[in-house]
C-alpha cells in the first residue's frame, strides 16, 4: 500500500457538550457557556509516508436550542441546519477547503481548515474535523440564538482502489446499515449529550 504496510489509524471523538473541550480527529470546541457543543472528529487511515488514504468527516456540534449540525461527509460535510431561518450556521467543508463560520451579526470566527473545524469567536458550536473542516456557528443578537457547525468532509486518496464515500443524514451516520456497524457510532447527539464516535475497521 503506496510502499509500505505501516498504517496510523484515526478514531475521531464525539463532540462535546462542554464548552471550550475539542474532539479529538479535529472536531472545534463550541464556545460560551456550555451552551453550544463540539464538532465531532474525523477517523481516518494514513500509510507510513503520513498520506492520509482514508477520511471520514465528523459532524458539526449543535447548541442548546433548535440549531442543527451538519453531518459529516461524504464528499462534503453538510451545512449547519436553522429551523429559524437566520444563517447562523456553519457551512460544510469540501474537497478544496474549509466550511464559512455562521453570518449572522454578532462575532465572528475562523473557517476549517484542513483536518480541523473552524471556532466561533463568541457563541457559536464547533465545526466537525475532516479532509477540510466544518466551519462553526456564529451568534445573533439581540435574538440570543448561537448557530451550529458544519460538518467536515471525508476523502480518497488516488492510491485507494474501490473505495466510496457516503455522508451522513441529519444525525443518522453513514452506513449504519453496514455488517461491521455498531450501535451509536457517529450518532448526533441529543441536546446536553455527546455524539458517538467514530469506527474504523481494518481486515486483512
Amino acid at each position: 500500500m503506496v510502499g509500505s504496510t505501516k498504517l496510523t489509524i484515526v478514531v475521531g471523538q464525539g463532540g462535546s457538550n462542554l464548552s471550550g473541550v475539542p474532539s479529538y480527529g479535529g472536531g472545534a470546541a463550541g464556545t460560551y457557556s456550555n451552551y453550544t457543543a463540539a464538532g465531532g472528529g474525523r477517523s481516518a487511515v494514513r500509510d507510513g509516508m503520513g498520506t492520509e488514504l482514508l477520511t471520514a468527516g465528523g459532524g458539526g456540534g449543535g447548541e442548546g436550542g433548535p440549531e442543527q449540525g451538519g453531518p459529516g461527509g461524504g464528499t462534503s460535510g453538510g451545512d449547519a441546519v436553522s429551523p429559524n431561518g437566520l444563517p447562523c450556521g456553519g457551512t460544510g467543508g469540501t474537497q478544496n477547503g474549509g466550511g464559512v463560520p455562521g453570518k449572522c451579526n454578532y462575532g465572528a470566527g475562523s473557517s476549517g481548515s484542513q483536518f480541523a473545524g473552524g471556532t466561533s469567536s463568541y457563541c457559536g458550536a464547533g465545526g466537525g474535523g475532516g479532509w477540510y473542516g466544518g466551519g462553526p456557528g456564529n451568534h445573533q443578537s439581540p435574538a440570543i440564538t448561537c448557530g451550529a457547525g458544519g460538518g467536515g468532509s471525508g476523502h480518497l486518496d488516488g492510491a485507494v482502489n474501490g473505495g466510496t464515500l457516503a455522508g451522513g443524514s441529519g444525525a443518522k451516520p453513514a452506513a449504519s446499515v453496514d455488517a461491521d456497524y455498531v450501535a451509536g457510532v457517529g450518532v448526533g447527539g441529543d441536546n446536553g449529550t455527546v455524539g458517538g464516535d467514530g469506527l474504523v475497521v481494518v481486515t486483512w
